[in-house]
């Protein structure tokens, strides 16, 4: 009986252990929007932020909250392929996430070098994944296709160890997604895997550059006052 008492409390004390790790709450400064541009009000990612003093690029994935530069508030740091519970979408959202990681990760489109309507597209159509098809900020179903396309196989081949989800810890302020290495760089590694749907991406490549309809609501970060 003792000996059980003993395994029990290492379960008890992995498991808070484990949970600690999976997601913590760190400070993230929202500093500017990185190349200037808006869609209907809103900027389009990427955005530049700070956790823990660490300076890195960050996306919206929250088409139902509002942040503003030079704000700070707390995050749950949670790793896309961890626990989700302090997430917005919760477990229950691992595909929608997944989702949502390939199109702003690995389909190299979703940078400063793109042209700007089709980094709109991009970010609309991430909008509307997260709002499970709710958000009025455009439809961009190719993109989206491309992405459940994907998700149908398992992502065969696509790794999002590196993926990471930036929650606020109190629910106010908008959801951010980054990823390990940077972007930028992770373009010129991930360049083999965009070319998993690449076929499917060029039949599409007119409709999916285009701009989507008009909203009003929407993932906005706004200059502070």
């Amino acid at each position: 009986m003792k000996r059980a008492r003993v395994h029990l409390l290492i379960l008890l004390l992995a498991a808070l252990l484990f949970g600690a790790i999976e997601a913590s709450a760190d400070p993230l400064y929202f500093s500017n929007d990185i190349t200037g541009e808006t869609y209907n009000g809103f900027y389009i990612s990427p955005y530049a932020a700070t956790l823990n003093g660490n300076q890195l690029d960050v996306y919206c994935v929250d088409p139902s909250h509002e942040a503003y530069f030079g704000q700070t508030w707390n995050v749950n740091v949670s790793s896309l392929t961890g626990n989700l519970g302090a997430t917005r979408l919760g477990t229950g959202g691992l595909v929608r996430y997944e989702e949502i990681a390939y199109l702003l990760f690995f389909t190299g489109y979703m940078n400063p070098a793109t042209d700007a309507a089709t980094r709109v597209a991009l970010q609309t159509a991430v909008w509307l994944i997260a709002s499970n098809g709710a958000s009025n900020l455009g439809n961009n179903n190719g993109w989206v296709s491309a992405a459940q396309q994907l998700a149908a196989t398992g992502f065969q081949g696509v790794s999002f160890s590196n993926v990471t989800i930036l929650s606020d810890a109190n629910g106010v302020y908008q959801e951010f997604m980054t990823m390990t290495p940077e972007p930028a760089t992770w373009y010129m590694l991930a360049t083999g895997l965009a070319g998993l749907s690449a076929g499917f991406l060029r039949r599409r490549r007119v409709g999916l550059a285009a701009d989507p309809a008009p909203g009003s609501s929407g993932c906005q970060a706004s200059p502070l006052a």
